[in-house]
């Protein structure tokens, strides 16, 4: 590495002092880096990227579909900032750390291998995959799956790639990094979207939300769009309703797709960049810049036919929305009807004066509990009927709470309960004493691996474990498939919000392999997780509990509770449940 002196001599040597580096990035990219066969880098049937190139908005989102470049585009513009400033700390990250180190082969080594400048800034004393120095700049590439992922390093700047296949928690303690930064330093996110209101989608939501307009030779302007103006002439086909397939119909020419203007109905002329431009759809917004990337903004190699025969190398079709159109899509494969939970909205209210027996019921753990209380259905096609739900609000030591899930407890006769042992585990242990032996059950979430564990285990009359993927899937399946009915209550109204804000999605696992499904929320879910409490209650009595082996810690002897060791004809005590508390703190 040459001395920052020398570095800072080059960069004005080649005509771009620190601050011109800034304000140019995408001339600075074309002027000092190369592509892999050592021809300049340049934006030629990518128009679209010179903007984004040379954005320094210091919160910037990207939305976008797959194969237009704009990791390529992320890394090298990483790099030219930090070929342009001095002693920063940059943090990119990714889903995970194995990914995080192919990431710094495949695409970081490259580009300063195609550079001089940057070949010139690095030491390579500092120079791995993980922590590279260039001129006097730090840069960490990390992944985000792990407790430990995060590493406790001040940063001026962090670039997120891949942000809906990453841990949220990781991303944001990422970002709070970023606190002690000049003017709150950089926020730069990429990523494909998953579902509405995560991830990328939601920090794209509070963009300027900038779209690549596109006029006509009509003179008429707009965003194209796949669902109006995907055409295949001669045919009229609902687009809005596309799906593989469809592909398998011989008698319509697919080749001769092409997306057309609506007003007059011509081709659009995307390929012409005279013809493009970003435009800004919430202009109040000043401090957050937003780009939304489609597949027809690179039209060259995203062209309509190749945007269609796409669909069949997708085995989900929200994967094909996802990738290749880069937009959210949601059904009943990932989320929940709001049409069939109206439906289905069908039963009476009962209170609590009146009562009931038989009931299930379910409750969610806060500072506002929230309960779930049911009876299991003897049809054959149904799960459960919901009589009652309730928002109870914790004082002083939070007794109340315990107290009054009890209360309920016997006033519908309820023979089987789960309450959420997290992260107040005191009142799950006051609700199991407090009701006859086999009633309630303390339960711990976890996402073990699914094909190591069944979806409800318990090994103990108190503490349940449930799957959480497994368990929430199979309550939206039964939702979606009407097998859960409710009451006509004001309080539907909640309990329909927070069952529409949970939504599946697909990230890195902490197990290796594959890409797992995880269920997030997209605001508040108590009332959801609640009712899944309850749906597991009335599951154990529907089908029985599997009373067997659970991934635990090694134990000596004795039986053992999620490795916490006990005697078999002994309850636990309230330190064994605080030792299980933490140990599945430690596991998850």
């Amino acid at each position: 590495m040459k001395p920052d002196t020398e570095a800072i001599y080059q960069r004005i040597a080649a005509g771009l002092g620190v601050s011109a580096g800034l304000n140019n990035l995408a001339e600075w990219l074309v002027r000092h880096t190369t592509l892999p066969d050592g021809r300049p880098w340049g934006y030629k049937d990518h128009e679209f990227q010179v903007q984004i190139a040379d954005d320094m908005s210091r919160r910037m989102t990207v939305k976008k579909c797959s194969q237009v470049g704009l990791s390529e585009l992320s890394v090298r513009k990483t790099l030219a900032y930090m070929a342009n400033v001095l002693g920063q700390h940059i943090i990119y990250t990714l889903p995970t750390s194995k990914f995080a180190g192919h990431f710094a082969k495949t695409r970081f080594d490259p580009v300063i291998a195609g550079s001089k400048v940057l070949r010139d800034m690095v030491n390579r004393d500092v120079d791995s995959t993980e922590v590279k120095q260039i001129g006097s700049n730090f840069l960490y590439i990390k992944g985000t799956m792990g407790q430990s992922a995060a590493i406790s390093v001040p940063a001026s700047m962090v670039v997120q790639d891949e942000v809906d296949f990453c841990d949220q928690n990781v991303l944001t303690t990422y970002a709070s990094r970023l606190r002690h930064a000049e003017e709150g330093g950089f926020l730069w996110k990429f990523s494909t979207p998953t579902v509405k209101g995560y991830g990328i989608s939601a920090a794209f939501e509070l963009s300027d939300q900038r779209v690549y307009m596109c006029k006509c030779r009509c003179g008429y302007e707009d965003v194209p769009d796949f669902d109006r103006d995907m055409r295949v002439p001669g045919h009229d086909i609902d687009f809005s309703k596309f799906h593989k397939d469809m592909l398998q119909d011989k008698s319509i020419p697919w080749q001769a797709a092409v997306m057309c203007c609506p007003k007059c109905g011509e081709p659009w002329p995307l390929e012409d960049p005279e013809r493009r431009r970003w435009v800004a759809t919430r202009t109040e917004v000043s401090d957050h810049t937003g780009y939304w990337v489609r597949p027809w903004d690179a039209p060259k190699y995203n062209t309509a036919y190749g945007i269609l025969s796409q669909a069949e190398l997708y085995e989900s079709h929200a994967d094909w929305k996802n990738f290749v159109l880069g937009e959210e899509h949601e059904d009943t494969e990932n989320s929940v009807s709001l049409d069939t939970v109206v439906k289905n909205t069908v039963l009476e209210w009962v209170n609590p004066d009146v009562g009931g027996s038989g009931c299930v019921f379910g409750c969610d753990v806060g500072k506002v509990s929230n309960i779930v209380i049911g009876k299991p259905t003897s049809n054959k096609d149904g799960w459960l009927d919901v009589i009652y739900m309730e928002r109870i609000v914790s004082e002083g030591d939070g007794r109340n709470v315990a107290d009054r899930i009890i209360w309920l407890a016997k006033k519908y006769g309820c023979i089987r309960g789960v309450v959420d042992a997290m992260p107040d585990f005191t009142t799950a242990l006051s609700v199991v004493e407090g009701l006859p032996t086999g009633v309630a059950y303390a339960n711990y979430y976890t996402e073990v691996d699914p094909k190591k564990m069944s979806m409800v285990s318990v090994k103990d009359e108190r503490i349940l474990h449930s799957n959480r993927t497994k368990t929430i899937s199979a309550l939206v399946q039964a939702i979606n498939n009407g097998f859960v009915r409710f009451p006509r209550h004001d309080e539907m109204r909640l309990m329909k919000d927070h069952l529409t804000n949970m939504k599946k999605v697909r990230r890195a696992s902490s197990y290796g392999g594959d890409d797992k499904e995880f269920w997030v929320k997209t605001g508040p879910d108590h009332y959801a997780h609640a009712l899944n409490y309850a749906m597991i209650a009335a599951r154990t009595i529907r089908d029985g509990i599997r009373v067997g082996p659970i991934p635990v810690l090694p134990s000596v002897g004795g039986a053992s509770v999620g490795g916490v060791r006990m005697k078999t004809d002994e309850k636990p005590a309230k330190k064994e449940l605080y030792a299980e508390r933490k140990r599945r703190e430690l596991f998850l």
